[in-house]
């Protein structure tokens, strides 16, 4: 049974950013889901019930650059975070002598209760630079009128970058939905190409990919493909994030994502006519890699960092110290003080001369001072060590 509560009452129960069926579950299958949203509905999934956020309850308007569709804004959490949080110094660390090419961004889908423009400012005083943005700031912040032109000024004035850009699409629950979403992320990629950003993020599959059926994989891939046409048209890529209770959660099931060989004989990709061999070309889909997402089932994050390295153009940092028994109880920390060793993770990017952004992407009511920790952390561990 799905009990959804109303986000103010619980901050520590918005975990992770996790798909719907994964939220506040624990390895009991208990299935009592939180969602994202206030506003759920809940659907069977052949194991028990789901959560799942209402993420086109918006009607959207026209798909041009500067006329987006307006953000539910009721089922926004109504976490109380201020810029007033920022009011400590960050240290001033060099990164000398190790020295790192890695760039360091915030994930605003955790600053739902923010305006983007608030967001952008937390970014800059936090020293980060960039913002990877939840599409729901952008849809808001062109409800009010800004334009593509207006958000280009702003990211200057920060002087920030936009790694990503981060919607909820899934393509697999119904024929009908996988075309919302390919929608959602051609007005995305539309938004991509008009600020400079690369990538948008998706998920792929609305449940762990042992429990999805031969139709719901094809569905997955003919949406991603789809979608992958759209975002090709705006010049910009589909990065699919690793993550729990999706397709994309082993490395059996990124393996078959990738169209790699050796993938499960029941996961069949419908073969473009003029690629035999493959879905798609190579580095066309990309991933977007979370140690914490593999941790959390039990997966040792390492390895599946290292085959799939190829094809990671992104990487999102959280952590925290993880109740096994009770998701709802665990606690998230900075990202060097939890389970998921992403000390490892760190050395191992830095020996593979990872130079792109690493996203800290926390939920909750500390999301920046969480961040501001990590970082700090992070640049000190970068500049004591070397590859």
């Amino acid at each position: 049974m799905c009990e959804a509560r109303k986000p103010h009452e619980d901050h520590q129960r918005y975990l992770v950013d996790a798909p719907p069926d994964t939220l506040g579950a624990s390895d009991t299958q208990d299935a009592v889901c939180v969602p994202d949203t206030q506003d759920a509905r809940c659907e069977p999934n052949g194991r028990d019930a789901a959560c799942v956020p209402d993420t086109q309850s918006a009607p959207c308007a026209q798909n041009t650059l500067d006329t987006a569709c307006a953000p539910n804004t009721q089922d926004t959490p109504d976490v109380p975070i201020t810029l007033d949080m920022l009011d400590v110094p960050l240290p001033q660390i060099s990164l000398e002598p190790g020295g790192s090419n890695m760039k360091f961004s915030l994930c605003s889908t955790g600053l739902k209760s923010l305006t983007l423009e608030e967001v952008l400012a937390a970014c800059e005083q936090l020293g980060l630079q960039g913002a990877e943005l939840w599409i729901g700031h952008l849809e808001d912040f062109a409800h009010r009128g800004g334009t593509s032109a207006d958000l280009r000024r702003l990211l200057a004035r920060h002087r920030l970058a936009v790694p990503a850009i981060s919607d909820y699409t899934y393509f697999s629950r119904s024929d009908s939905e996988s075309e919302r979403d390919v929608t959602r992320i051609s007005q995305a990629a539309e938004w991509a190409a008009a600020i400079g950003c690369p990538r948008i993020r998706t998920f792929a599959g609305h449940l762990a990919s042992r429990e999805a059926s031969g139709e719901q994989w094809s569905r997955a891939f003919i949406g991603l493909d789809k979608a992958l046409n759209a975002c090709r048209e705006q010049g910009v890529k589909l990065a699919v994030e690793i993550h729990n209770g999706t397709f994309a959660d082993t490395a059996d099931s990124l393996a078959a994502l990738l169209g790699q060989v050796g993938q499960p004989r029941q996961i069949r990709h419908p073969r473009p006519p003029n690629q035999p061999n493959q879905p798609w070309p190579p580095g066309e889909l990309e991933l977007i890699y979370d140690g914490f997402n593999l941790f959390v089932d039990r997966l040792d994050p390492l390895p599946v960092l290292k085959r799939f390295y190829g094809s990671i153009t992104h990487v999102h940092f959280k952590d925290y110290r993880w109740n096994r028994d009770n998701w709802a109880l665990s606690k998230p920390v900075p990202v060097l003080q939890g389970d998921a060793d992403h000390r490892s993770i760190l050395k191992e990017l830095r020996a593979q001369g990872y130079g792109g952004f690493i996203s800290f992407e926390y939920f909750g009511e500390d999301v920046l001072e969480l961040t501001r920790q990590s970082y700090a952390e992070v640049r000190d561990y970068l500049s004591r060590t070397t590859a």
